[in-house]
């Protein structure tokens, strides 16, 4: 329910992507799964409480693939955006299905994903559009596919007022949906 009305993301979604509780350490979190071939490959939980030090985590060694990586197979234009809950958003806005989120900023250095990234957007014959967050990390990581992958990149950007896609959805980007619900 909290993310339903905090986040306004609906049911469907949720458990589209697999979200759910978790109990760690005798603290509520939302568990990421990261599918690959459908099957869970690796996971991120975020903490329920805003006001926790340690917000998100993961378990020991290296994420595999990039969230919701299965959605490659669609052959549309790619979304790629920063952060977990930003591709859930990115998938309400119903602008293409292939949508991947970047687990953080170091994790797009690697360079397998790069060269897939580059593979898929030459394939398709469409760049890639990034929606980074409004902060120096989001900075750094547009700035680290501008280097990498040069004129495969096209960037847009989230309103000034807010801090990532999720923020502009909350605040006004649901209401389209809202009204086309109706």
């Amino acid at each position: 329910d909290r993310l339903i009305r905090t986040r306004r993301w609906s049911n469907e979604t949720i458990d589209m992507f697999g979200i759910e509780h978790v109990r760690i350490r005798g603290g509520m979190r939302y568990r990421f799964p990261f599918l690959k071939d459908g099957e869970p490959v690796y996971w991120q939980d975020r903490s329920i409480r805003d006001d926790v030090k340690v917000k998100w985590k993961g378990p020991k060694g290296n994420c595999t693939v990039l969230f919701n990586v299965d959605s490659f197979d669609h052959g549309d234009p790619l979304l790629l955006v920063e952060g977990l809950p930003d591709v859930i958003t990115a998938w309400h806005l119903e602008s293409t299905r292939t949508i991947i989120g970047v687990p953080g900023v170091q994790s797009v250095s690697k360079a397998r994903w790069l060269a897939g990234l580059k593979a898929y957007a030459i394939e398709v014959g469409h760049p890639i559009t990034v929606i980074a967050d409004n902060d120096p990390a989001g900075q750094m990581l547009r700035e680290k596919l501008d280097q990498e992958l040069g004129y495969l990149v096209r960037h847009v950007y989230v309103p000034e007022d807010y801090g990532d896609l999720t923020d502009w959805w909350v605040d006004v980007g649901h209401r389209d949906q809202d009204e086309r619900d109706r």
